[in-house]
């Protein structure tokens, strides 16, 4: 009888460059063939990241989620940082290393040469040159995060936006659910992408369902080289897609996680973003992506 399972494996302190391993069963079976397995791992250091937002508190607190120990600080980048020594000490914005907030207006001149990672955090339209500067820029192997959210205008107004050609499918319109509603979570199809990996779990084993979302975009038309990663229980509709572009690839969520300042108290999207200690699933999950 023949079964598989998965197997996840953590591999620390690899010097950078390509390094080669060997997997061998400590009970030969008697198929010798598979009783060793050879492995090739490339190690790069992990490159610097940009997150774009309309609304720097967005970007700031997108910036906390993947550095912590940031604090309070409001990353800026060198173009856009003060240059006389005294203004840097003075200024709270330019303090500790790490993810650089900024505005939207700065894509078109941001040096994208310098990260490894961007995250488009709400956005609500680019230009097309821009979108072709940056899937230019994913297809030489960079990593490009959309997080829609209220921000995106609706289809029938969306005219010559660059988004639509990031974007791995049409948007359709936004499903809106009624705060009482908890019929709506996400639901993972792909088990073992490495997005999970950071739960060190099963990802069928996180209560999703108790964390609802009210609202999100619908996608439909999805491109041939975008994959599910999960979809919304109750619409069936994308909730993360991932699309491989080249030597890169996009991640997009269809609904904003963390809640965006103008609407985290007024109309959430969703119960993933809160400030409880159950909520981090969530917290996890974007971590993840």
């Amino acid at each position: 009888v023949c079964s598989s399972d998965l197997i996840q494996m953590t591999i620390s302190d690899l010097a950078e460059g390509t390094n080669h391993a060997l997997l061998r069963l400590s009970r030969p079976d008697p198929l010798e063939l598979d009783n060793v397995l050879y492995i090739t791992v490339e190690a790069r250091t992990q490159g610097a990241t940009a997150i774009f937002a309309e609304d720097l508190r967005d970007g700031q607190l997108v910036s906390l989620l993947l550095e912590p120990s940031n604090g309070t600080a409001t990353q800026m980048s060198n173009e856009s940082a003060p240059q006389d020594p005294k203004k840097q000490e003075a200024d709270p914005r330019v303090v500790l290393p790490g993810p650089s907030v900024e505005s939207y207006s700065r894509l078109g001149v941001f040096d994208l040469g310098r990260v490894a990672t961007i995250v488009l955090y709400n956005p609500r339209s680019i230009s097309m040159d821009d979108a072709d500067r940056l899937l230019e820029w994913v297809r030489g192997g960079g990593g490009l995060m959309i997080v829609l959210g209220p921000a995106l205008q609706a289809p029938a107004e969306q005219g010559d936006n660059g988004l639509r050609s990031l974007i791995p499918g049409d948007v359709k319109r936004l499903t809106r659910r009624a705060m009482d509603d908890r019929s709506i979570f996400l639901n993972p199809l792909v088990d073992n992408h490495p997005i999970w990996s950071i739960f060190e779990r099963p990802i069928r084993e996180i209560p999703w369902v108790n964390y609802p979302v009210f609202r999100h975009w619908d996608i439909e038309n999805l491109a041939s080289q975008s994959m599910e990663i999960a979809r919304f229980t109750g619409s069936e509709m994308p909730g993360i897609v991932e699309s491989i572009e080249g030597q890169g690839r996009i991640v997009m969520m269809t609904f904003p996680y963390p809640e965006p300042s103008a609407t985290a108290q007024s109309e959430p999207w969703s119960e993933l973003f809160t400030t409880s200690a159950d909520a981090w699933p969530g917290f996890a999950l974007f971590v993840g992506a």
